[in-house]
């Protein structure tokens, strides 16, 4: 809802499209909570009629009905899956909320847009580079710098999301920065820990599933990124 707010009130073909996938997501949405709540679905369905009168889209069928409760299930083409698009898309919106939580960190004024620079190796950094706009608009920010070998500014408040790091600028003092990664470190220390611990106990590695073992590996290799990245930034400061 947040992606299609620049464009949804334009008087253009991107907004066009934005509010019918917005009325057509609604309908579906409707549909299916129905049987739990059918009083205010009922209600939303007879505005969406009046509103919108046609709905859906290429893959998204929505037969026209009165009622809500006489409505047709939503019937989904299994082709409008992609999950490259919804990997990349939650990785936007990990760096944003990402950004959104230094803003609130750091008290940074809703209406000030400081800058972003971004360390990101090249699959992450294309996706990025390919949505800067998005980013800007959500996160309140203007993104300079993207690649791989963009550096941390002494005065940047960073933040790191596996191999990403993000680096808001203008934000802090090296002495402050320094003792908040040092929190940082110890707190990633304390969970590597603990999750190699699970990983060295024969007991769990040899019971639990399968999957659950690899999450936990998984885990433990975000957590090492993580702790390099925030090492090598208490080493800048330093």
């Amino acid at each position: 809802l947040e992606a299609i707010k620049p464009v949804v009130r334009t008087d253009t073909p991107a907004g066009a499209a934005a509010r019918a996938t917005l009325a057509a997501c609604l309908d579906a949405c409707v549909r299916l909570l129905h049987p739990i709540a059918p009083f205010i679905t009922e209600r939303l369905f007879t505005e969406l009629n009046r509103l919108v009168p046609q709905r859906g889209f290429d893959g998204l069928q929505l037969p026209p009905s009165d009622l809500c409760i006489t409505a047709s299930w939503p019937v989904v083409d299994d082709t409008l899956i992609d999950e490259t698009d919804e990997q990349q898309f939650d990785l936007l919106q990990q760096v944003v909320t990402a950004v959104r939580d230094m803003r609130s960190t750091y008290k940074i004024p809703p209406r000030d847009t400081p800058a972003l620079r971004i360390k990101a190796p090249g699959d992450e950094q294309a996706v990025l580079d390919a949505s800067r706009s998005l980013i800007e608009t959500l996160a309140s920010v203007e993104i300079g710098e993207l690649g791989t070998s963009v550096a941390k500014p002494d005065d940047a408040a960073a933040t790191v999301l596996g191999p990403i790091e993000l680096y808001l600028c203008g934000v802090v003092d090296s002495g402050t920065e320094q003792e908040r990664l040092s929190k940082r470190l110890a707190d990633l220390e304390n969970s590597r820990g603990a999750l190699a611990g699970r990983l060295n106990n024969p007991g769990y590695v040899d019971k639990a599933p399968a999957h659950l073992v690899q999450q936990t590996r998984d885990q433990l290799a975000e957590v090492d990124a993580e702790l390099q990245a925030v090492r090598n930034a208490l080493s800048e400061l330093k």
